[in-house]
């Protein structure tokens, strides 16, 4: 049976539905938030891989030494150095230091190492 929305019946009958549809995307949204920060607080992976970081056998996070290091050359050129981010990832490509996906290295990747 077709919905008439001329009438009141009809035009409620849209609303309620419309009303049901936000309600369950609202509550996927809270469900997938909810499993993110657990996975998150539990140290699991929860995202791609992570600079930095490798992935064990349980999905659990464990440092890479040797990108760690990475990480804390960049800030103490940015921070102590004063080096512009776009410097220090032309530094990085230059040198040949591979990107986590093996990519070059740009002032957003490194921005955001910096930062974290």
């Amino acid at each position: 049976m077709p919905l008439d929305l001329s009438t009141a019946m009809g035009k409620m009958m849209l609303t309620m539905l419309a009303g049901f549809g936000e309600l369950e995307r609202n509550l996927i949204s809270e469900r997938t938030t909810m499993a993110l920060q657990h996975l998150k607080d539990t140290g699991k992976r929860f995202t791609y891989d992570k600079y930095g970081w490798d992935v064990d056998k349980d999905n659990n996070f464990i440092e890479n030494e040797k990108e760690q290091y990475w990480i804390e050359y960049m800030k103490v050129r940015h921070e102590d150095d004063g080096i512009p981010i776009s410097q220090i990832a032309r530094e990085l490509n230059t040198c040949e230091v591979p990107a986590k996906r093996g990519e070059k290295w740009s002032h957003k990747q490194v921005s955001r190492l910096i930062q974290r």
